[in-house]
């Protein structure tokens, strides 16, 4: 039976977003700031990251159990400051490993020591989702992210690391603005379905894979063609053909 479950970052020690800034380069966005926006100002780049840990693990709460087939994800930013026209965005994996460190990413930097291959973050260009900056504000809502969040839980240990784009970032300005698992209110979230995996269980009419390793079996056996013998134990070694 498929069952929900809804991510929710509070506060830095539960929550990583960030956001990285072509006009403050070298920069991280402060702790205490409440907002992060994705788009295009003139010619100023903004871009979001936001993580979920899908088992749950690292902070001692419910999550998806590792091995389960998620069936529907979906993230939900709350938009404050709405972009002036509609313009086409994507939401991307970031490459398996790389974890959102709120406080030290910067448009060029992914940690306190190894810059991005790319300023402006690595990301898997191969699986992104579609989207359009929020018109309007309020819940702002992503879905088909199913594929992204099964990739992590299978093979990133759980971990899902998000980058928010606008997909033209040369020309047609366009922002919006969303608020950060540091507010008040309006913190990012996923929504996962998903469905257990049931455990694998051992047939007994399966035979053993070496036909020779059949100690410790009970049943009827066959010696030869159209002979068979009554029920027996087997053991370690197999008796010769009468």
């Amino acid at each position: 039976m498929a069952q929900e479950i809804t991510f929710q970052p509070l506060g830095l020690d539960r929550g990583r977003d960030t956001e990285l800034a072509s006009d403050s380069p070298g920069d991280p966005l402060p702790d205490g700031t409440t907002t992060m926006r994705v788009g295009l100002s003139g010619s100023d780049k903004r871009r979001v990251l936001v993580e979920f840990d899908l088992t749950g693990s690292r902070y001692g709460v419910a999550g998806v159990p590792r091995g389960s087939l998620v069936e529907s994800a979906s993230l939900s930013l709350t938009c404050t400051s709405a972009a002036l026209s509609a313009s086409a965005c994507t939401v991307y994996s970031l490459e398996p490993g790389v974890r959102v460190l709120p406080s030290v990413q910067t448009w060029t930097d992914q940690d306190a020591s190894t810059d991005w291959l790319t300023e402006g973050g690595d990301f898997d260009r191969a699986g992104g989702v579609a989207s359009t900056l929020p018109t309007s504000t309020g819940a702002w809502e992503i879905d088909g992210l199913e594929s992204l969040a099964q990739s992590a839980l299978d093979s990133n240990d759980g971990i899902l690391s998000l980058m928010v784009r606008k997909d033209n970032e040369a020309s047609g300005a366009a922002q919006a603005t969303f608020s950060r698992c540091v507010a008040a209110s309006g913190w990012p979230s996923l929504t996962v379905t998903y469905s257990p995996r049931p455990a694998a269980t051992a047939s007994t009419s399966d035979p053993p894979e070496d036909p020779t390793a059949i100690g410790g079996l009970t049943g009827t056996i066959l010696w030869g063609a159209d002979r068979i013998g009554s029920s027996v134990i087997v053991g370690d070694s197999t008796p010769a053909d009468p």
